[in-house]
């Protein structure tokens, strides 16, 4: 199968979505991004409160609450949370992808706010040379702190502490010269964590690379993810709570994604850690749920086990020893707040696993409950971005260049907004070379017999 004809096959909406707008203007394709959003004001009643809070929690010091109080207003009449960038540089390709559509479609719509919902529970380097730890800049592999490949790839973002600071190195003696750009940007500073970092240089670039455009970011990563966890476990009738702690719900919650992980290629039902991640040691460690515990996953003797107790489990996410794992912050953030998701074709193809999963322990007796199955099955829930939005070479001598940065953004977004989505986004090019498209079009291979991927 071509990669459309798996889109087809196992998340037709989205598919279907990017039929009808290849050969409109991608300008046009970001505004109809964030209109017409599922929901009701019932559901939105329901994770309002929640959700509102935990913002506070996190943003009302740095932003201010007069400020915070007008960009939540803004959100309620178009609840869009784009989903697909992880806590890393925005000089990364893809993620920068992210980061000028949610500008463009903020441009288009009239919005001055845009929401991120970035992941950090990720290790820093997923792969050889790539992951958040790395950087390429023509080609060229970049460690972004100087850290070893060994300390990357046992190091996790949410949990990596400090003192740290951006190296921007090469492995070999070749540094391209946008390194050197950005090291003298970003360098020079200690962070507390890698979190940390990369936030703070993420809003140093947009300063740099945006000047006539009045748009602001409020990001909400995995620390958010958190409080909002918080939020809902401490309010026992809140549907989070009843779905987690009622140990016959949570227990058939699992047993349908353990189904539906023998059932489905991996790529549809992507659930590497039950509920919730371990963190210990600067790592995320995977956890299975085991007789009403989360028990660590693996042989050694060493394994933890954590109760399915909910004050237990409330001091550990305070403690940030647990992180939500995917299923639970989109559950929280988005399908709560009868919010949209916009992210990658691998979440396009996993949402099928969380709607399916969630929709067999939801009781349609249950007004609220009835409420957020309806908003589980609205086909536009989520739509693909990751990759719209794709910077040239000529973009990035730009963006790289002190000389030529200022407001470099500004013009990249004004240049591929004009353009149709199939060009802004070279043909679909993310889409093509996406690894899970690979792996579903062919059906024999390892990975998608349920291989992890």
């Amino acid at each position: 199968m071509d990669w459309i004809s798996v889109l087809d096959t196992y998340s037709p909406a989205v598919a279907q979505q990017l039929r009808d707008n290849a050969p409109r203007r991608l300008g046009d394709y970001a505004r109809s991004m964030v209109e017409g959003v599922p929901g009701s004001p019932m559901l939105r009643r329901i994770g309002r409160r929640h959700f509102e809070t935990a913002v506070a929690r996190v943003h009302g010091e740095r932003l201010g609450m007069s400020v915070l109080q007008n960009a939540l207003q803004e959100f309620w009449t178009a609840p869009v949370l784009h989903s697909g960038p992880h806590v890393q540089l925005y000089a990364e390709e893809l993620t920068f992808t992210m980061v000028a559509f949610a500008h463009i479609a903020a441009l288009h719509s009239g919005q001055r706010f845009t929401w991120l919902l970035p992941c950090s529970t990720i290790t820093m380097e997923s792969g050889r040379f790539q992951g958040p730890g790395w950087l390429t800049i023509e080609s060229v592999p970049i460690n972004v702190f100087g850290l070893s490949r060994r300390c990357l790839a046992r190091s996790s973002v949410c949990a990596l502490g400090g003192p740290l600071e951006f190296r921007l190195e090469p492995p070999a003696d070749r540094a391209p010269s946008g390194a050197t750009s950005l090291r003298q940007w970003l360098g020079g500073k200690t962070y507390e964590s890698a979190s940390v970092a990369f936030h703070e240089a993420n809003r140093q670039l947009l300063k740099l690379w945006m000047r006539k455009k009045d748009t602001r970011q409020i990001v909400l990563d995995d620390d958010f993810a958190v409080e909002l966890v918080i939020e809902h476990l401490q309010d026992r009738d809140s549907i989070l709570t009843r779905c987690l702690f009622d140990r016959d719900r949570c227990q058939r919650l699992h047993d349908v994604i353990r189904r539906l992980q023998s059932e489905l290629p991996a790529a549809l039902v992507r659930y590497p850690t039950d509920m919730f991640w371990l963190v210990r040691n600067g790592r995320t460690r995977k956890l299975r749920l085991v007789d009403n515990r989360l028990v660590e996953d693996g042989t050694d003797s060493g394994r933890d086990s954590v109760p399915m107790d909910l004050p237990v489990i409330l001091e550990m996410l305070r403690q940030r020893k647990l992180y939500p794992n995917t299923y639970i912050i989109f559950f929280a953030s988005a399908i709560l707040t009868g919010s949209r998701l916009l992210g990658g074709v691998r979440q396009a193809l996993y949402m099928n696993g969380l709607t399916r999963s969630f929709s067999e322990v939801l009781s349609a007796r249950d007004a609220d409950e009835r409420a957020v199955l309806r908003v589980l099955h609205d086909p536009t829930l989520h739509g693909w971005v990751a990759g719209a939005a794709w910077a040239n070479a000529d973009d990035w001598r730009q963006l790289l260049d002190f000389s030529q940065a200022q407001g470099a953004l500004d013009k990249v977004i004004d240049r591929l907004a004009g353009e149709t989505l199939q060009a802004a986004s070279a043909d679909f090019q993310r889409i093509r070379c996406s690894r899970e498209i690979a792996t579903l079009s062919h059906p024999n291979s390892a990975e998608s017999a349920g291989v992890a991927v």
